[in-house]
């Protein structure tokens, strides 16, 4: 009989501090391939401009430093204070980034 391979996909998710980077570098050292989302998520963030558009009009020209990049504090700080804020922050980048993992 021959043998067979089959691919599993696992998804590594917790809160702040859970463990998640140690447990995709255990699994990189063994071998298996690790995708970041949160890498994704800040490509996008900063090179999309579709993306940079709207979470400027979302949250203001702040949101962005004079380099262009997304001021990650800043969009924390609104983030981490407002729910609805939050939702429509993840409104923008989690299809993204579901697309480019795709």
């Amino acid at each position: 009989m021959a043998s067979r391979r089959h691919i599993v996909t696992v998804g590594v998710t917790g809160g702040i501090g859970s463990g998640k980077t140690e447990m995709c570098r255990i699994f990189e050292s063994l071998g298996v391939p690790v995708l970041y989302a949160d890498e994704i998520a800040r490509d996008i963030s900063n090179y999309d401009p579709v993306a940079k558009q709207e979470l400027r009009n979302l949250l203001g020209e702040k949101a962005y430093t004079a380099d262009g990049v997304l001021d990650r504090a800043f969009v924390a700080s609104k983030v981490f204070s407002s729910t609805s804020v939050q939702k429509k922050v993840n409104a923008i980048i989690h299809p993204r980034v579901e697309e480019e993992i795709n």
